[in-house]
């Protein structure tokens, strides 16, 4: 019986999960450069235990590396397939020094790109997550944020830094800059020189003029007004009035916010409007009582005409009222406060015709606004033609008014009225 050659026994071969077939080709790939896919580094983590399996089998899961994607990097050590690459730690110059101001120039060509590319594309305001609509007096309009971009634009065709542009418009730098910006609205001819100077298209002067036009009056539904809040109206007229060198106001049938007493405050926001649910009504009167701050500050001037008639409506109890004109009088002493009052026997020279106020001094501040409210409007005029025909409007008024000793008399002579 012929005896069969005994075949040694051959040590079975584990199974090899698909998984770590595919991270081994893939690892190989990489140190060979021949990888498809974006440049991976390999990092290689701590032992790795397998559930169920005794120390020292399976090697290759003990420190299994992790792949994690690498942008914009080119690979070093290992996967750079080539000489190694320099540490963290190495202090030698990785390139020749740059030529003296390269640096600038690199930045300002990387500038003049950016803003180039910003303002040939068109920005739109993202919804607050409250939900609350943008404040009409801070925010910019659709209008202004187009003619700010378009004059930026012409301005960068051009090749005009906005200190050479400025030197031609006879402006400082700062005023070209918010221009571009769309802090300060520019007058209709200032746009149509800033065309000019760019040598802007016919059609584009003809957008440019309709956009100043727009920007330079604008109307603010009072919904979308009062839409933030009462008092977040009066903290935005209280910052208005902090950074402006003087402020004017005329009313014909109110006392005048300034100078407004906490019970009349309390009365004509109850008599103005509907009071949102969460909106406390307390607050909305110390807002408006906080503007009353900046009456503090010398250096600012507060102008004020009121007509009679403000005295003889009945909107609060007559005490209330007596408290308010007493105010009045100690009010009309301040250094810095005109206060004058057109009486019924006054000899006008003008029609009243609107209660408005004016923030700022077309003389002294970079910028002037007018606001008149009407019953479904709030009105902004930024125009200093219009800025300037209301400047003499009101200096018109005001000599029609009393004032100093002889107004003082007369508001006291209206508290004994209001006594009897």
């Amino acid at each position: 019986m012929e005896s069969r050659p005994t075949v040694p026994a051959t040590r079975r071969r584990e199974p090899v999960s698909h998984q770590d077939q595919e991270h081994h080709r893939t690892r190989c790939a990489v140190e060979q450069g021949t990888h498809p896919g974006p440049l991976v580094r390999l990092l290689a983590v701590g032992t790795v235990g397998v559930p169920g399996e005794p120390a020292g089998r399976r090697e290759h899961l003990r420190r299994r590396p992790r792949v994690e994607p690498r942008t914009n990097r080119s690979a070093r050590g290992l996967l750079a397939g080539g000489r190694r690459g320099r540490g963290q730690d190495d202090l030698r110059r990785r390139g020749p020094f740059p030529a003296p101001g390269a640096r600038r120039e690199r930045r300002a060509v990387l500038g003049d790109a950016r803003s180039f590319s910003a303002a040939h594309h068109r920005t739109e305001r993202v919804p607050d997550d409250t939900g609350t609509p943008p404040d009409p007096m801070t925010t910019q309009s659709e209008e202004r944020q187009r003619l700010a971009s378009m004059l930026r634009a012409l301005r960068l065709d051009a090749a005009l830094s906005t200190t050479e542009l400025a030197r031609r418009l006879n402006w400082s730098q700062s005023k070209v800059s918010k221009t571009e910006r769309g802090e300060t609205s520019p007058p209709p001819e200032d746009v149509q020189e800033w065309a000019r100077l760019t040598k802007a298209s016919e059609q584009t002067h003809a957008e440019l003029a309709e956009l100043a036009e727009i920007t330079n009056s604008e109307a603010v539904e009072m919904k979308r007004y009062r839409a933030p809040g009462r008092r977040r109206r009066q903290e935005e007229l209280h910052r208005l009035e902090a950074n402006a060198s003087a402020v004017r106001a005329y009313s014909g049938d109110l006392v005048i916010g300034l100078a407004q007493t906490r019970p009349y405050a309390r009365a004509m926001f109850m008599l103005g409007g509907r009071q949102s649910p969460e909106e406390r009504l307390d607050e909305v009167v110390d807002a408006r009582l906080a503007r009353q701050e900046s009456l503090n500050n010398l250096d600012r001037q507060f102008e004020f005409v009121m007509n009679e008639s403000a005295f003889r409506r009945k909107l609060i109890p007559a005490e209330d009222m007596r408290q308010q004109v007493q105010h009045l009088i100690e009010f009309s002493h301040r250094p810095n406060v005109d206060f004058g009052l057109i009486t019924f026997n006054s000899n006008e020279r003008v029609h009243q015709l609107h209660s408005f106020s004016m923030i700022g001094d077309p003389g002294r501040d970079a910028e002037s606004i007018v606001l008149i409210q009407t019953l479904t409007r709030r009105l902004v005029i930024r125009d200093p033609e219009e800025i300037a025909e209301y400047l003499e409007h009101f200096n018109a008024l005001r000599t029609a008014a009393i004032s100093g000793d002889e107004l003082r008399a007369f508001l006291r002579e209206v508290i004994e009225d209001l006594g009897r």
